[in-house]
């Protein structure tokens, strides 16, 4: 049981649902104290009770302000401990702080990283929040509360968006995982900080000058504050993300911080420009000065401090000549801007209505709905046509859900073939034009990034409502090719232009494999952080073939089987090097995506076509079973055909492909 210690005072708890998870400890609801929860370590008792002087130091030395009054309530700024717990025996075992919720939209607080989306701000903001001013009044606020934490010599370190709420119509940021911090103490040594996320570190602790442990000052915490920032006013950009103009490889955004390569000062970077669609062109130029001097000084002490930040930002507000109205829509929150500057909302605007630049996209949008339909149902006619090779079996490699990045399979033996230019296409109604150009042109936008997904999804409806003669025709003329038909479909978009509007994003690519890993290993306990992390994984490398299948897999477990369908596709059709696997498991997808929106013979040549490349039965076996216990009984009769086809193809019949299944 777990026990308040306060003054000598002990008072037992009882703890409620459990709120959060981490590697390090669990946060529960507390039902006797309210407003208040309960972050309990569950690491070995000697590294628990080594943190308790840390937690005890923090009880003693808090920062001034720890809550604020606002909207009728009193908000907290810093999930700051309140009280030590401990076990029956005396034993340290975790502390109380103050509760945020900040997990749905329609909850008081939304996490910071709602900011860095316009679509996740549209979805959980009124227009006022989003506005400039607003956003500005959140920035102005969270340097107000770092300035305040330093004042006390304690230090964040790990300053990141993911450990920062925002409480909506307040503007006021509450900072999360306090017991992180680098913290000072009355005397003695600094109780440390272990932790930083590379693209919110500083030069010098990338390059290990100063490691999380030796932060003694706020030059990282000053890096950080004003990395965040920017995103705020920038649409979730990162300025240390941008298009390369050189040769020089920046593969990520680690990489631009440690080579300098900011992208968006008043004079231009030679070796890297600004991601398409930025709107930092829109800031005050004293407001971009700042950024130069957090970004660009040779010095990391001329950073500009919180306490600077916060005096400008408060100083923008206070004067009204600083904004404007828009002459276009004078009487919308949305479209205050800088006086004497652009717009950024009518910049967007009109980036979204811009027509169909040329043919090729009119072209593209063909090829894709034909495409589509050739990769989701061709491989029947294959499996119906016996051509699949005998192999020896493997030992069993199990793939638990999505495919991780140590999954490897047998590469297609098969020959690649060329698209042909006179394939037929179904006369079917293209994809609206406006939606096709907003795929096109919005590549550094999560929209761009959910309009290529309606393209594909469409593609992927014509193709299920296509009757069985067109069907046939295709998959006979598909299969006569003996072409592989993922690399068909890239070569395709390769050769129209459509992987070229990715342009910048191998910029993070670690990220993207680093965010896909850490979703990969949570995604049952928290679907929809999963499915958000999942996007920025994408949106980091749109190029990653196992983040867009993975991706896939979260959705179809949301029992949204159409975008499942389209994200596996869409990961088949990139293309990958000629040594690099085919990835079974997007195969794998599209079958359970076909049978749980009914088309359960369709499904089975999917499903097919995975069996007949694999050089690992059971564990194709095994990974399908797993897909129905996540996705539901509409799989059931899809896998059963397709584990009686196994005895075909491999010799004994592995235990997992046993039949029947039930």
């Amino acid at each position: 049981m777990n026990v308040v210690s306060a003054g000598g005072q002990r008072q037992r708890i009882t703890l409620g649902e459990r709120i959060g998870r981490g590697t390090e400890a669990e946060v529960f609801d507390v039902v006797d104290f309210a407003g208040c929860a309960a972050k309990i370590y569950s690491e070995p008792p000697d590294k628990v009770m080594a943190r308790r002087a840390k937690l005890e130091t923090m009880l003693a030395r808090p920062p001034e302000k720890k809550s604020i009054s606002a909207a009728g309530k009193e908000l907290p700024l810093l999930a700051w401990p309140t009280h030590v717990l401990e076990d029956d025996a005396g034993r340290f075992t975790g502390f109380l702080m103050p509760k945020v919720m900040a997990k749905l939209p329609q909850d008081e607080a939304v996490s910071l990283v709602t900011y860095m989306s316009r679509t996740e701000m549209a979805k959980a903001l009124t227009n006022n929040d989003r506005s400039l001013p607003w956003r500005l009044l959140v920035c102005r606020n969270l340097a107000g509360v770092t300035a305040d934490l330093h004042r006390q010599g304690h230090y964040v370190v790990d300053f990141k968006p993911q450990n920062i709420d925002v409480f909506k119509n307040t503007g006021i940021p509450c900072l999360l995982d306090t017991d992180s911090f680098s913290i000072a103490p009355l005397e003695g040594p600094r109780f440390p900080a272990r932790m930083y996320t590379p693209e919110y570190a500083c030069r010098e602790l990338l390059e290990n000058k100063v490691g999380p442990s030796g932060v003694a000052d706020d030059l990282q915490d000053r890096f950080a504050l004003a990395v965040l920032m920017f995103q705020l006013l920038n649409k979730g950009i990162h300025p240390f993300q941008g298009v390369p103009v050189t040769e020089r490889e920046h593969n990520t955004c680690e990489q631009a911080i440690r080579d300098g390569h900011y992208a968006y000062g008043l004079a231009a970077n030679r070796d890297i420009g600004p991601m398409p669609g930025s709107d930092h062109d829109c800031l005050s130029r004293q407001t971009r000065a700042l950024f130069d001097r957090a970004f660009q000084s040779d010095s990391p002490k001329l950073r500009p401090t919180a306490m600077e930040w916060k005096d400008h930002l408060e100083r923008l507000r206070n004067t009204a000549s600083e904004f404007a109205k828009c002459e276009r829509k004078p009487d919308e929150v949305l479209h205050i801007h800088f006086a004497q500057l652009a717009c950024p909302e009518c910049r967007y605007e009109a980036q979204k209505k811009i027509p169909e630049q040329s043919s090729e996209l009119s072209g593209l949008a063909k090829f894709l709905k034909a495409l589509a339909l050739i990769g989701a149902l061709a491989l029947g006619v294959a499996w119906l046509s016996g051509r699949f090779p005998q192999t020896e079996t493997r030992p069993a490699t199990v793939v638990p859900g999505p495919a991780s990045s140590a999954e490897r399979d047998a590469p297609s033996a098969k020959t690649r073939v060329e698209p042909q230019p006179n394939e037929p296409v179904p006369t079917r109604a293209a994809p609206d034009d406006a939606e096709v150009a907003r795929a096109m042109q919005s590549a550094t936008d999560a929209d761009g990034l959910r309009a290529r997904q309606a393209i594909l999804s469409l593609a992927i409806r014509d193709a299920v409502s296509a009757n069985s003669d067109e069907m046939y025709a295709l998959m006979r003329q598909a299969a006569a090719r003996e072409g592989d038909v993922a690399e068909r479909m890239a070569t395709v978009m390769r050769n129209t232009g459509y992987l070229s509007h990715f342009s910048g994003w191998r910029l993070f690519a670690r990220e993207a494999k680093e965010t896909n890993e850490k979703t990969l290993a949570s995604y049952h306990g928290n679907l929809q952080q999963a499915l958000h992390q999942q996007w920025i994984a994408l949106a980091q490398n749109p190029y990653n073939r196992e983040v867009a299948g993975n991706l896939g897999y979260y959705v179809a477990f949301n029992k949204d089987a159409p975008s499942a369908l389209s994200f596996a596709i869409y990961a088949l059709s990139l293309p990958r090097k000629e040594k690099d696997p085919i990835r079974l498991a997007d195969w794998q997808l599209v079958g359970s995506a076909l049978a749980m929106s009914g088309r359960a013979d369709t499904a089975l040549g999917a499903y097919a076509a995975a069996l007949a490349r694999t050089n690992n039965p059971e564990g194709f076996c095994t990974s399908l079973l797993k897909q129905r216990a996540d996705f539901g009984e509409s799989l059931k009769v899809s896998i059963q055909q397709a584990f009686e086809r196994v005895p075909e193809r491999v010799s004994p019949v592995p235990s997992a492909c046993s039949l029947p299944i039930r």
